[in-house]
């Protein structure tokens, strides 16, 4: 298999997708992804494989609540996100969000709007139920529902430091390459040094910038900090 990052995203994707039931989103595929890494399914199923499963998980988005979030480990959580579980459990489906200054409020507001419990399919509006925020690792959190048994501590991680998360110079990063690349439609001439500032703005350095082969006149941007690379991918216009 190639060590090409995204070939081998797409690779996995395309692996999970194959295990789930046709009728699955998405969005599913994705938070399957999320929450079992590369353990799928036995079974695999009939699936029509869509290019926005790679294109909702490899590119950084800054289209609302629903956005997914670019840079995964090995394991197939995000480098620097929010999780959003559905239960409080970590197998449980969810929603993937940037990184704010308040992730319960955010996860609350996904399930006020009626897009969990059940990713994929919007439900009655209403309230949400008691959240709590817990540290994968120093920059990715899980936000769960939370009840007398089930506690980060029950679920083996520790209570998330918000602060520290949204003071790290890669959530930053990963902010102002959602606000400022992928919203402006730039080149992908012009998109390399706009990413070089900002990685010198934050005093960043050692990252390369790298511009993925395709034929779009609009580049969306991508990090991976185990290479590390800024990676800008050739698409269409950003919609709206």
């Amino acid at each position: 298999m190639s060590n090409d990052p995204f070939e081998v995203l797409v690779a996995h994707l395309r692996e999970v997708a194959a295990c789930l039931e046709p009728t699955q989103t998405d969005d599913d595929v994705i938070a399957y992804a999320l929450a079992h890494g590369s353990r799928t399914a036995v079974r695999p199923r009939r699936r029509v494989w869509t290019a926005g499963v790679v294109a909702a998980v490899v590119l950084l988005v800054g289209s609302g609540a629903a956005a997914a979030i670019v840079a995964m480990r090995d394991g197939g959580r995000p480098e620097a996100g929010v999780v959003c579980r559905s239960a409080a459990n970590l197998q449980s489906s969810a929603r993937v969000i940037p990184l704010g200054d308040d992730p319960i409020a955010d996860c609350v507001a996904l399930w006020v709007a009626g897009e969990l419990p059940r990713v994929g399919q919007v439900n009655a509006k209403g309230s949400s139920p008691a959240l709590i925020a817990c540290a994968v690792d120093d920059r990715s959190i899980e936000v769960l529902p939370v009840t007398d048994d089930a506690t980060c501590s029950s679920i083996g991680l520790d209570e998330a430091n918000i602060v520290a998360l949204v003071t790290d110079p890669l959530v930053i990063l990963n902010e102002r390459l959602i606000a400022e690349v992928n919203p402006a439609c730039l080149s992908a001439e012009a998109a390399p040094d706009v990413v070089r500032s900002i990685l010198a703005d934050l005093s960043i350095e050692g990252w390369s910038v790298v511009v993925r082969p395709g034929d779009g006149e609009c580049v969306r941007a991508g990090l991976d900090d185990a290479t590390p690379t800024v990676f800008l991918f050739p698409g269409p216009p950003p919609e709206g």
